[in-house]
């Protein structure tokens, strides 16, 4: 991570919450002041997206664009801070390691894989809330929820819309335009 940066961020997004959104609830045409307003909360510092994050965006290729658009200096690495790389590990291990559930192999190649491990690291090291669609699934073996993680580790985590309204976010409409 760069040292010279100052992470204060209430919120790290998850890539499925931006992709979701980006395909069905908040379509960019309908909601163009959304996509503008997540750069603009990043450029303050209350959004940080992570690099892994980012690496999960690969379509549609307006949402490439959008995330393109962003300040990449602002876009966190992961790897190069060794508090998180140390925290992600314990994640990892806990998912390996976890009696109730038993993950599958299936199970723990995908979480190795992707962001989600990342994010929890990132977060519990920075207190900040994850953004996430997924719900919290206990029982699951074969897939690992990031709720039940966050839970796990004693981050917060919540929906798209909470954070816009804890951010204080509102999109106005004008009828004549």
């Amino acid at each position: 991570m760069n040292s010279n940066m100052d992470i204060r961020a209430k919120f790290v997004i998850d890539a499925d919450t931006l992709i979701a959104a980006h395909r069905s609830t908040y379509i960019p045409e309908v909601f163009p002041g959304l996509w503008e307003s997540l750069g603009y909360y990043q450029k303050q510092g209350a959004l940080v997206f992570i690099d892994k994050v980012f690496d999960e965006i690969k379509a549609p290729i307006d949402l490439v664009s959008w995330k393109e658009s962003l300040d990449s200096s602002l876009i966190v690495p992961t790897d190069g801070d060794e508090t998180i790389r140390l925290s992600y590990q314990q994640v990892l291990d806990w998912a390996k390691y976890a009696l109730d559930p038993k993950f599958t192999k299936a199970a723990l190649k995908k979480f190795g894989e992707g962001a989600d491990g990342w994010l929890v690291a990132f977060a519990k090291e920075n207190d900040a809330k994850i953004v996430t669609n997924e719900t919290p699934e206990r029982r699951s073996k074969s897939e690992i929820k990031l709720p039940t993680v966050c839970k796990e580790f004693g981050v917060k985590y919540s929906r798209l819309s909470r954070m816009l309204k804890e951010l204080g976010a509102e999109y106005g409409w004008e009828q004549d335009r």
